[in-house]
């Protein structure tokens, strides 16, 4: 990654994530809520330093698209091409797999997932092997760049 400071990329993606209807100052304070209740959970270690390692436990290679072939569609995986793109969709699956869950609080569900990210489980890990999986049964299809009339 060529990026400065990994960090502070990976908050800043997370907190774009978090935003919602333009309301950037609630997103803030959720992510800093989320990071004092880690702290204050496993105080040895700083979330600021493991998220990117956090992350790369699920990372997300595949972005999957629909194609339709008469009247049946298809799930065509499309592979993302630079390590921007994975990192951040792996963080909006996280997200969107935190959204999708019922019960709790947010901030409570974000660090009880890092939390479980850091032992190698939880929903977000068991969701982005499942997606993997979609991914492999679905590998026959997976769209290739021709370069320069070369298969």
């Amino acid at each position: 990654m060529v990026i400065k400071s990994k960090q502070f990329w990976f908050l800043e993606k997370l907190l774009l994530g978090l935003i919602k209807k333009g309301n950037r100052s609630a997103a803030r304070k959720i992510l800093q809520k989320s990071l004092l209740d880690f702290k204050q959970k496993v105080p040895e270690q700083n979330l600021f330093f493991l998220l990117p390692d956090l992350i790369e436990k699920i990372l997300i290679r595949f972005s999957v698209k629909e194609r339709r072939r008469g009247k049946n569609k298809e799930l065509v995986p499309v592979p993302l091409e630079s390590d921007l793109a994975i990192y951040a969709k792996s963080i909006n699956f996280l997200l969107n797999n935190l959204r999708s869950q019922k019960s709790g609080n947010f901030k409570k569900l974000l660090v009880k997932e890092l939390n479980d990210l850091i032992e190698d489980k939880g929903n977000v890990k068991k969701n982005a092997a499942n997606f993997n999986k979609l991914v492999l049964t679905n590998k026959k299809s997976i769209l290739r760049k021709k370069t320069n009339g070369k298969n």
